[in-house]
């Protein structure tokens, strides 16, 4: 669709929410290789793992509209890149804060956990099986 494919070829940088968050957030990363791939990094820099409610993801219309199976959807939204958002770890009172202060929409997705690890589950809380893959430059 050309709407993805625009968003592809110039992505708009979160710039005001990057200033924004750098009081509030614990750490953050742009997704340019993919949630999936991305967070992991993160996680294991801090420690730390997340459970991520995939029902929660954010899709645009335009996605909808191009990726019709909730399968494909789900496996751009998780492993797809090059959208450069960003993923904050964040308290969650200091959301709608964040939210006011860049005037962007920001969704929660997850929760950070004190065991390490990244774990999927739907919307009745099932644990998905989500295969480690991201966007790897030297390979």
């Amino acid at each position: 669709l050309p709407e993805l494919r625009r968003r592809l070829d110039r992505p708009e940088p979160r710039v005001e929410l990057g200033l924004a968050m750098r009081s509030m957030a614990h750490a953050a990363i742009d997704l340019s290789d993919g949630l999936a791939g991305d967070l992991r990094h993160v996680l294991a820099a801090c420690g730390v793992g997340a459970t991520i409610e995939v029902q929660r993801l954010p899709a645009s219309e335009a996605l909808l509209r191009g990726a019709t199976q909730p399968l494909q959807r789900m496996d751009y939204q998780l492993r797809g890149g090059d959208d450069y958002e960003l993923c904050l770890c964040l308290p969650g009172d200091r959301l709608q804060a964040l939210q006011a202060v860049c005037g962007l929409p920001l969704t929660r997705i997850g929760t950070v956990t004190a065991e390490p690890g990244l774990h999927w589950v739907d919307a009745a809380g099932a644990t998905l099986s989500i295969p480690e893959h991201a966007y790897r430059h030297f390979e």
